[in-house]
Order: C-alpha cells, then structure tokens, then sequence
C-alpha cells in the first residue's frame, strides 16, 4: 500500500511536470522601430515640394493632404485599409524600396502596421506580426471584415505569393491558415477586399479584357 502511494505520487508529479513543459506561451516578437531602419538620403515628398501635385477634376473630392507623422516617414507606406470606424488603418511598410526583397524578409520592420486615431491625430504605428517569431514571412495587402483578416504574404512552405485569412482572438490576429488551393489555384486570386460573402479581387486569369481585371466570387459556408 506505502508502495503504491508512492507511485501514485509519482505518476501524479509527472504529469503536473509534463503539464507545466507543454503551457503555450505567447509568442517573444522582437521590439522593433520601424523610424531606425529609414535611409538619411530621402525624405517625403509633400505636395509643398512636388513638381506635379494631385488635380482634382471633381468638386466631389476633397484636396488631399498628408497624414501625419504616425504613419508618414521617409520610407514606404502603401496598401492602406480603413476599418469602418474611420480610425483604424493598416498598411504595409517598407523602410527603402531599393533594398530586394530578400533582404527586406529579415529587417523586422518590413510588414503590416496599424495605427490608431485619436481626437483626430494618428497615433505612431505598430507592427502587426502575422507569424511565428524566427519564421519568415513577407506580409501585405490587409483586407478586414469583422474578426476576419485577409492578407497576402510570401513565407516559409509555401511557393511565391499567397493569401492568409487571420481571426481576432483576445486582441491581436492569430490562427492565420491558407486560404486554399481552390482561390489560389483555380480561381486565381490577387489581393482582395470583402463585402459581406462577395469576395473582390484582381487577377490575370483568362477570359479578362486587359493584363489585370476585377473579379468576384461568392463564399457559400467554406465554399
């Protein structure tokens, strides 16, 4: 009987053990300053210091200006998404176009970025991290719906460019999957925007009238 309490202690300390060595952790994404990789030999063009400024030709428009320094900086800032709010955007950053692409998969700063605005100032940005920390990835073109991320990215496993869907789980984006062979493949998708179960997006699949057109598929469950 002491025998078999002993072992009982012991069976139970294991697992207790083995327990403790499997609990997830969140992951240790590097702390990083987007404004610390940007060259010294550019600086932004405004429409103050642009030879050809925007023109409007519709009074439906207002004139554009540019955002303020929580977005803007000397490097690039392109693919911009708004959330219906109106002060959420996510865009992709890339700190010197002139640097290849392979290089810019290892700088840490060149992905998607979210900023906030508040009493109408955008707040300096933050990187949206959209894979596991010392796994490659090259992350962009954001489309939001709801809890759900479309994204398009270049990463470890798969060939070329594809597109991710992301779920807002306990406030960040998580549980990134494929989105399938059946988009990527045979309907050949580009970047794309949601509208409810209306899926827009670019592609030069045959029966176009140009090199790229818009399309549109319909989500029926997961088809």
């Amino acid at each position: 009987m002491k025998n078999s309490k002993i072992l009982i202690f012991t069976v139970t300390s294991l697992l207790f053990i083995s327990q403790l060595g499997c609990k997830k952790e969140d992951p240790n994404y590097p702390d990083v300053n987007r404004l610390d990789k940007l060259p010294v030999d550019i600086s932004k063009r405004t429409p103050d210091n642009d030879p050809h400024p925007p023109i409007l030709h519709s009074d439906e428009f207002e004139t554009p200006i540019p955002l303020g320094d929580g977005i803007k900086t000397s490097g690039v800032e392109d693919s911009p998404f708004i959330l219906p709010d109106g002060n959420t955007m996510y865009f992709f950053f890339t700190p010197d176009v002139r640097i290849p692409p392979n290089e810019q998969l290892i700088d840490s700063v060149t992905g998607v970025w979210v900023s906030h605005k508040i009493n109408n100032v955008w707040q300096p940005a933050v990187r949206v991290w959209l894979q596991y920390p010392g796994k490659l990835a090259l992350d962009g073109a954001v489309a939001i719906q709801g809890d759900e991320m479309w994204f398009a990215s270049a990463r470890e496993g798969y060939t070329g460019m594809n597109m991710f869907i992301a779920k807002w789980i306990d406030g960040k984006w998580s549980n990134w999957t494929y989105c399938g062979d059946r988009l990527m493949k045979e309907i050949k998708i580009g970047e794309v925007h949601l509208h409810g179960n209306d899926l827009y997006f670019h592609s030069d699949r045959e029966g176009g009238q140009g090199n790229y057109d818009i399309w549109m598929t319909t989500r029926n469950g997961n088809t």
